[in-house]
């Protein structure tokens, strides 16, 4: 590591909005996979910010060229989205909407038709205190790759923000991780072509939830569609969980049983275990490639199945398909 303190300031929330709109605040796939709050979340932040109530730090590293500097969210990815998406009409607090007067960089975008004022609208004095609210902001230096997933995990590690198959996947790097990652967006709709991407762009790749209409409609994703999953289960990112064991089967030459256990195996998420290697040695023996584009087309040719019987994926299966939620 480099043992450079990282620098903590605060940052008015109109300052970074500005960030936000030119694209400077990016989200890194392998760690920041999905928006998942709820628009009472959302609400419930916004209020506090309205209050004047102190809220958690931000953690960013900065990443980029001298000149072209940009800011990788390493921690408040959901807390950001939540002050953006506020800012830009998605959703009100206390049934009244951000008045887009208030800053330039919204009056540019209403008077240019991009964004449209909402009703009804907030009082400019409160609006006014919104965009000057200091969020308190660390900026890492550390630019390793590496270096920087690393402290992704250790700020989450106590299992409270991210769920257990999150964790795994958080900025893990290996063969298996990756073909795991890749083929689950496949499959939920919200692959993107690069790992890293502006935080302003992540809604149109990120599956709605209640009262939230992002990109992807979730009741369309198979696992929902199927009835395999619920919404919940796909926020907690189950359903890479049932991937990761469709992967591990296929390629390992001793497949196990599946357990938590065993798939924290897979990931290296413990240091006694050897699967990790073992497997990615497999998958590399194999190709990434070849796995994706074999299992990609059992998935067609199950969904071709399903589309051509005119019935659902349970009642092909059961005699009785009653999910068991």
């Amino acid at each position: 590591m480099s043992g450079i303190t990282p620098q903590i300031k605060g940052e008015s929330i109109q300052s970074l909005y500005r960030l936000y709109s030119t694209e400077k605040l990016l989200a890194n796939r392998r760690y920041q996979r999905k928006l998942v709050w709820t628009i009472e979340e959302k609400q419930s932040f916004i209020d506090s910010i309205i209050k004047g109530f102190p809220i958690p730090i931000i953690l960013l590293a900065e990443v980029g060229e001298s000149g072209n500097i940009k800011y990788e969210i390493i921690d408040g990815m959901q807390r950001l989205n939540a002050i953006m998406a506020f800012i830009e009409q998605e959703y009100s607090s206390s049934q009244q909407f951000f008045d887009l007067e208030t800053i330039a960089e919204t009056k540019t975008k209403l008077d240019s038709g991009s964004l449209a004022q909402s009703q009804s609208v907030m009082s400019r004095d409160i609006c006014v205190q919104i965009a000057g609210y200091q969020v308190p902001v660390s900026i890492y230096t550390e630019r390793e790759e590496k270096n920087i997933d690393e402290v992704f995990r250790r700020l989450n590690a106590n299992g409270r923000h991210l769920s257990r198959q999150e964790l795994r996947q958080a900025g893990a790097t290996g063969a298996f991780a990756n073909v795991v990652r890749r083929l689950s967006a496949n499959i939920r709709g919200d692959s993107s072509i690069s790992d890293i991407v502006p935080l302003n762009k992540m809604k149109s790749i990120s599956i709605n939830n209640k009262n939230l209409t992002y990109g992807i409609d979730a009741d369309s994703v198979f696992w929902i569609k199927e009835k395999i999953l619920k919404k919940e289960d796909l926020r907690e990112s189950k359903d890479e969980e049932i991937i990761a064991d469709i992967v591990a089967w296929i390629t390992s030459d001793k497949a196990q049983r599946s357990s938590s256990e065993i798939l924290d195996g897979y990931y290296g998420f413990t240091e006694s275990s050897d699967l990790s290697q073992q497997i990615d040695r497999a998958i590399n023996k194999i190709g990434s490639d070849v796995i994706i584009e074999n299992i990609q087309a059992c998935f067609d040719c199950l969904l071709e199945i399903i589309e051509k019987s005119g019935d659902g994926l349970r009642n092909l299966i059961f005699s009785d398909p009653q999910p068991r939620f």
